[in-house]
């Protein structure tokens, strides 16, 4: 888990979804601390997943669970 900057526990629906997915993330939605990716890089590594695969899979996540506005 992070210890950075606070996440909203109030969540919010990112860019491009359907008006309908937007309703439903806002109204059931749970805004849960990130996992830290690391802890699990050596098994995805042994399971023939490339570095790159993984440091990009890393980065999405990092900007998705970004504090956004409420």
């Amino acid at each position: 888990m992070s210890s950075g900057t606070p996440m909203s526990p109030i969540p919010f629906a990112p860019a491009g979804l359907s008006r309908r997915a937007r309703s439903l993330v806002k109204a059931d939605g749970i805004r849960l601390p990130r996992q830290d990716l690391r802890r699990d890089r050596a098994a995805w590594l042994a399971h023939g997943i490339s570095a790159t695969e993984i440091n990009r899979a890393a980065a999405g996540l990092r900007r998705r669970t970004a504090v956004g506005p409420p």
